[in-house]
């Protein structure tokens, strides 16, 4: 089963590039072979990591050691779009 990939901001350009059908909403699916943590996403997508802000894996403020799962769903915000209460957000992986 896929990982559900959501890119905001400028981050959603590269949706439509990988996948024609994600259209403009920013969504993509992702194959987890090769995939074991966030950081392997950031390679999937040839983001490097100063210019991602935030990681969300299912909903939880995570690390970019995060593991990644099958069925997982992750948001990726872009540095621009940092979030101004991150200290509320307890980091896990």
């Amino acid at each position: 089963m896929p990982i559900t990939v959501k890119l905001y901001g400028r981050f959603r350009e590269l949706a439509s590039s990988l996948d024609s059908t994600s259209g403009s909403i920013g969504i993509v699916k992702v194959d987890p072979d090769k995939v074991e943590s966030a950081s392997d996403l950031l390679k999937k997508f040839n983001l490097d990591r100063d210019e991602v802000s935030h990681v969300f894996v299912n909903g939880s403020y995570a690390s970019l050691k995060k593991t990644v799962d099958d069925m997982d769903k992750v948001a990726l915000f872009p540095e621009e779009m940092g979030l101004l209460y991150s200290w509320y957000f307890e980091e896990e992986g």
